[in-house]
């Protein structure tokens, strides 16, 4: 620890002893799955990747190296002991200490709380190649506290983890064409940089408690927070967020996040795949197999745009096709791989958009999650049962339906062809917070119910006295598929059982025999 002396200025000076602690600390827990971690910083470029901790004092700064900025690109969120909540924003130099609010100790707390989160990253800057210069990274050398104050660990650390990939959607922070931004928004949205798609785009922030009037109703700001924690939440898991705007599985025309990140995986280039890796200089695989997560969960596919052989503009738009597919497959085969026998491997179907692609990318994404499954059965017994595709299609769909290339679009991103805001959306395709909050329900309830389901067929297969695994599945037989409301009677239902007998049949499985006697 490094014991520094501050002079507050005020009305009269006063020096003020601190202590420097590292993010090394085993008190600070950090997201799993998104930051790179030495003894002397904590760096990520994941918008979403948190940390938390427990703190003893009357004061507390954070201490950020932004000598790799480019300029003022990363937003910090801070909430401290539930009460104090803002926003900061480093600058481009070594030295940042930003002084964080700290309210009085109440309500019977012998400590303070801590969680920062990186809330947002430009997109547009390097997001991928180290952050050495010009980038958007977070690089975390310390915390700063009173002389004599301890970090203790957080009061709750969920028991679960999940790791959650996805492109603009689920990083919540994105990219709007002027043309695309709908006048709910565009009074209340301040323009930061100058994005790769032309001198007119601009790159957005959402940070306002509303994005103005529209028909007279006011539409809630994009979340800081996006569907994947509400899932988390709800499945008891701490989720560690990797999405980056602009990114799909594949390669062709170059689906790939901003700020450099690749694909989600690229067939055949491990270099150039984004999901095994922190950045390009860091593997993600050492964390997953350290704590394998529970679940792993790809929202990606709005971005791999799948074309109809005669789709008007296909020249000029970004189509992936067969390629998809294959990617969807391989990235399946990897995770498990990569993780547990007993992850909980989920393929999400995009939420919305299908006007865009006609339904073809969702076909695309059903093949490839076939294609994985139908190999996983040749190589094993049973298949894969910890790996789903989740459709949430059409409950998803409300508000989120994006804009239709195939009808008079002039370029790739189709402006003009907008819906307009929703009562869920700005701009057709992004959720605001309220969405982010029945997404991330919908997609928990769902994964949940299929794991119970799961669960309730291996409780079936278990023997009721021993336990043991059964040889056979348990299997009954209903009267009214032979006799319907005719003729049931006791002696009937013994004939049929000595039937069974007689025939084999129990040592099949059939141990039980239903009688419908039609009392309705």
């Amino acid at each position: 620890m490094l014991i520094s002396l501050l002079l507050a200025a005020g009305s009269m000076s006063r020096s003020t002893a601190t202590v420097d602690v590292p993010p090394s600390d085993p008190s600070i827990y950090f997201s799993d799955y998104n930051w790179i971690r030495s003894a002397a910083s904590a760096k990520t470029a994941n918008p979403g990747a948190f940390l938390r901790c427990s703190f003893s004092g009357t004061s507390l700064a954070l201490l950020v190296d932004g000598a790799g900025l480019a300029g003022q690109t990363v937003k910090l969120r801070y909430i401290v002991d539930d009460r104090a909540m803002g926003f900061a924003l480093p600058n481009a130099t070594a030295a940042n200490v930003i002084a964080l609010p700290v309210p009085a100790l109440s309500g019977g707390r012998a400590l303070h709380t801590l969680e920062l989160s990186l809330y947002a990253s430009k997109e547009t800057t390097d997001r991928w190649l180290g952050g050495t210069k010009g980038s958007s990274y977070l690089v975390l050398s310390g915390l700063r506290l009173d002389a004599g104050a301890k970090l203790a660990p957080p009061p709750l650390v969920l028991p679960k983890r999940a790791l959650v990939f996805g492109d603009s959607i689920t990083e919540v922070r994105w990219l709007l064409l002027p043309t695309l931004l709908p006048s709910c928004c565009r009074t209340s949205l301040t323009p930061r940089a100058a994005s790769p798609q032309g001198t007119n785009a601009q790159l957005f922030d959402y940070d306002s408690a509303s994005c103005g009037l529209h028909n007279g109703q006011r539409f809630a700001a994009a979340s800081p927070r996006s569907w994947a924690f509400g899932f988390g939440e709800a499945m008891q898991a701490e989720t560690s967020n990797a999405a980056f705007a602009a990114q799909g599985y594949s390669t062709f025309n170059s689906i790939a996040g901003y700020g450099g990140v690749p694909p989600l995986l690229t067939l055949n280039d491990p270099k150039n795949t984004a999901w095994d890796k922190l950045d390009a200089e860091h593997t993600r695989l050492p964390l997953l197999a350290a704590r394998p997560p529970d679940f792993v969960i790809s929202a990606e596919g709005f971005n791999d745009q799948v074309c109809s052989p005669g789709w008007k503009n296909r020249a000029s738009f970004r189509c992936s096709n067969g390629n998809m597919s294959k990617a969807i497959t391989q990235w399946l085969k990897d995770v498990r791989a990569a993780t547990s026998p007993t992850t909980t491997v989920v393929v999400l179907q995009p939420f919305g958009g299908e006007m865009r692609t006609k339904n073809l990318t969702r076909f695309a994404i059903q093949a490839g999650y076939d294609a994985y499954q139908s190999e996983s059965c040749r190589a094993t017994a049973p298949c894969d049962e910890h790996a789903m595709l989740v459709d949430l299609y059409p409950r998803a769909k409300l508000g989120l339906m994006g804009a239709d290339p195939s009808v008079n679009c002039s370029g790739a991103f189709c402006s003009g062809q907008a819906p307009g805001p929703t009562a869920n959306s700005c701009d057709g395709t992004h959720p605001l917070a309220h969405r982010h909050a029945h997404l991330g329900a919908m997609v928990a309830a769902e994964v949940a119910a299929r794991l119970a389901t799961l669960e309730s067929n291996k409780r079936a297969m278990k023997s009721d006295d021993t336990g043991a695994v059964r040889t056979t599945p348990p299997l009954r037989f209903i009267t009214w598929n032979r006799f319907g409301c005719k003729g049931i009677s006791g002696q009937v239902l013994i004939d049929t059982a000595d039937s069974f007998v007689a025939l084999g049949l129990d040592k099949l499985g059939y141990e039980f025999i239903n009688s419908d006697d039609c009392w309705m």
